[in-house]
Protein backbone atom coordinates (compact mmCIF):
# COMPACT_ATOMS: atom_id res chain seq x y z
CA UNK A 1 0.00 0.00 0.00
CA UNK A 2 2.72 2.42 0.78
CA UNK A 3 4.33 1.56 -2.50
CA UNK A 4 0.93 2.78 -4.66
CA UNK A 5 0.71 5.73 -1.93
CA UNK A 6 4.19 6.73 -3.13
CA UNK A 7 3.63 6.19 -6.74
CA UNK A 8 0.49 8.49 -6.81
CA UNK A 9 2.53 11.15 -5.01
CA UNK A 10 5.25 11.07 -7.17
CA UNK A 11 2.47 11.04 -10.42
CA UNK A 12 1.14 13.70 -9.04
CA UNK A 13 4.23 15.90 -8.15
CA UNK A 14 4.93 15.23 -11.68
CA UNK A 15 1.48 16.27 -13.04
CA UNK A 16 1.94 19.67 -11.04
CA UNK A 17 5.59 20.52 -12.60
CA UNK A 18 4.74 19.66 -16.22
CA UNK A 19 1.38 21.95 -15.32
CA UNK A 20 3.35 24.80 -13.96
CA UNK A 21 5.44 24.75 -17.12
CA UNK A 22 5.27 27.89 -19.37
CA UNK A 23 2.74 27.91 -21.44
CA UNK A 24 3.90 31.23 -23.26
CA UNK A 25 3.54 30.59 -27.30
CA UNK A 26 6.84 29.88 -28.80
CA UNK A 27 7.89 33.42 -30.63
CA UNK A 28 7.72 33.17 -34.20
CA UNK A 29 10.95 32.17 -36.17
CA UNK A 30 11.77 34.30 -39.62
CA UNK A 31 12.43 32.05 -42.81
CA UNK A 32 15.46 32.80 -45.15
CA UNK A 33 13.78 35.56 -47.28
CA UNK A 34 11.72 36.79 -44.17
CA UNK A 35 12.07 39.31 -41.23
CA UNK A 36 10.64 39.58 -38.00
CA UNK A 37 9.54 42.88 -36.92
CA UNK A 38 9.25 44.55 -34.17
CA UNK A 39 5.76 43.51 -33.43
CA UNK A 40 6.97 39.95 -33.77
CA UNK A 41 5.14 39.81 -37.16
CA UNK A 42 6.85 37.59 -40.13
CA UNK A 43 7.19 39.20 -43.39
CA UNK A 44 8.30 38.48 -46.70
CA UNK A 45 11.67 40.42 -47.66
CA UNK A 46 10.47 42.10 -50.84
CA UNK A 47 12.11 40.25 -54.67
CA UNK A 48 14.09 42.98 -55.18
CA UNK A 49 15.05 44.76 -51.72
CA UNK A 50 17.42 47.08 -52.54
CA UNK A 51 14.75 48.85 -54.69
CA UNK A 52 12.06 48.58 -51.55
CA UNK A 53 10.50 52.35 -51.68
CA UNK A 54 9.63 53.80 -48.47
CA UNK A 55 6.89 55.74 -46.86
CA UNK A 56 6.13 56.57 -42.91
CA UNK A 57 4.23 58.86 -40.56
CA UNK A 58 6.66 57.41 -37.32
CA UNK A 59 8.76 60.75 -36.63
CA UNK A 60 11.29 58.00 -35.31
CA UNK A 61 11.87 56.08 -38.56
CA UNK A 62 14.14 58.59 -40.24
CA UNK A 63 16.82 58.03 -38.04
CA UNK A 64 17.56 54.83 -39.15
CA UNK A 65 16.14 55.30 -42.99
CA UNK A 66 18.94 57.40 -43.31
CA UNK A 67 21.66 55.83 -40.82
CA UNK A 68 21.10 52.90 -43.08
CA UNK A 69 21.33 55.20 -46.39
CA UNK A 70 17.89 54.76 -47.41
CA UNK A 71 16.80 58.00 -47.97
CA UNK A 72 16.59 58.10 -51.29
CA UNK A 73 14.24 55.43 -51.92
CA UNK A 74 11.21 57.80 -49.75
CA UNK A 75 8.41 58.33 -51.61
CA UNK A 76 6.74 59.93 -48.26
CA UNK A 77 7.50 60.54 -45.16
CA UNK A 78 6.34 62.79 -41.75
CA UNK A 79 9.56 65.06 -41.44
CA UNK A 80 9.25 68.58 -40.36
CA UNK A 81 12.74 69.27 -38.81
CA UNK A 82 15.13 71.05 -41.14
CA UNK A 83 17.37 69.26 -39.92
CA UNK A 84 16.93 66.09 -42.19
CA UNK A 85 15.83 68.20 -44.60
CA UNK A 86 18.95 69.66 -45.06
CA UNK A 87 20.59 66.62 -44.10
CA UNK A 88 19.00 65.20 -46.73
CA UNK A 89 17.60 66.74 -49.85
CA UNK A 90 15.78 63.56 -51.11
CA UNK A 91 13.45 63.68 -47.85
CA UNK A 92 13.14 67.46 -48.18
CA UNK A 93 11.30 66.18 -51.90
CA UNK A 94 9.22 63.19 -50.57
CA UNK A 95 5.61 63.71 -50.13
CA UNK A 96 3.30 63.14 -47.08
CA UNK A 97 0.95 60.23 -46.36
CA UNK A 98 0.26 62.50 -42.59
CA UNK A 99 1.17 63.73 -39.65
CA UNK A 100 1.23 60.85 -36.72
CA UNK A 101 -2.07 58.89 -38.02
CA UNK A 102 -1.71 57.65 -41.79
CA UNK A 103 -4.02 59.16 -44.86
CA UNK A 104 -4.61 56.03 -46.54
CA UNK A 105 -6.00 57.54 -49.77
CA UNK A 106 -2.46 59.49 -49.88
CA UNK A 107 -0.33 56.36 -49.35
CA UNK A 108 -2.56 54.20 -51.87
CA UNK A 109 -1.55 56.82 -54.31
CA UNK A 110 2.17 56.81 -53.54
CA UNK A 111 2.15 53.17 -53.51
CA UNK A 112 5.26 52.42 -51.28
CA UNK A 113 6.80 48.84 -51.02
CA UNK A 114 5.99 49.36 -47.71
CA UNK A 115 5.22 51.65 -44.68
CA UNK A 116 7.59 51.65 -41.40
CA UNK A 117 5.45 52.32 -38.45
CA UNK A 118 5.44 52.32 -34.84
CA UNK A 119 4.76 48.39 -33.48
CA UNK A 120 1.42 49.62 -30.81
CA UNK A 121 -0.43 50.31 -33.49
CA UNK A 122 -2.29 47.42 -34.48
CA UNK A 123 -4.90 49.37 -35.93
CA UNK A 124 -3.39 51.37 -38.27
CA UNK A 125 -1.21 48.22 -39.21
CA UNK A 126 -4.74 46.49 -40.27
CA UNK A 127 -5.93 49.34 -41.89
CA UNK A 128 -2.46 49.57 -44.34
CA UNK A 129 -2.37 45.44 -44.99
CA UNK A 130 -5.95 46.09 -46.17
CA UNK A 131 -5.09 48.15 -49.26
CA UNK A 132 -2.26 45.71 -49.88
CA UNK A 133 0.63 47.81 -48.42
CA UNK A 134 3.23 45.73 -46.02
CA UNK A 135 4.09 47.49 -42.78
CA UNK A 136 7.50 47.01 -40.88
CA UNK A 137 6.64 47.85 -37.76
CA UNK A 138 10.55 48.80 -35.32
CA UNK A 139 10.27 49.46 -31.38
CA UNK A 140 12.70 51.17 -30.37
CA UNK A 141 12.31 51.28 -26.45
CA UNK A 142 16.44 50.64 -25.89
CA UNK A 143 19.66 49.92 -26.93
CA UNK A 144 18.65 46.27 -27.59
CA UNK A 145 15.39 47.03 -29.83
CA UNK A 146 17.99 49.31 -31.87
CA UNK A 147 20.04 47.27 -32.33
CA UNK A 148 17.73 44.74 -33.72
CA UNK A 149 16.38 47.22 -35.51
CA UNK A 150 18.92 48.24 -37.55
CA UNK A 151 19.57 44.62 -38.08
CA UNK A 152 16.24 43.71 -39.51
CA UNK A 153 15.58 46.79 -41.86
CA UNK A 154 19.09 46.12 -43.10
CA UNK A 155 17.87 42.81 -44.38
CA UNK A 156 14.52 43.68 -45.46
CA UNK A 157 16.11 46.52 -47.27
CA UNK A 158 19.22 44.51 -48.54
CA UNK A 159 21.64 46.83 -46.43
CA UNK A 160 23.05 44.39 -44.11
CA UNK A 161 26.50 45.57 -44.79
CA UNK A 162 25.77 49.55 -43.66
CA UNK A 163 23.42 48.32 -40.37
CA UNK A 164 26.82 45.71 -39.35
CA UNK A 165 28.88 49.11 -39.96
CA UNK A 166 26.29 51.24 -38.38
CA UNK A 167 25.92 49.01 -34.78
Amino acid sequence: MKKLISLLLVLAMALSLAACGSSEPAEPTAGENQVLDGAGRILDIPAEPDKATIASVYAVSVPFIEALGLGDRVLAINVKSNFWKEADPALAEAGSVGRGAVDLEALAAFGPSVLIHRSNDNETVEAVQRINIPVLCITVEDMEDITETLTMMGRYFGAEDRAAEVI
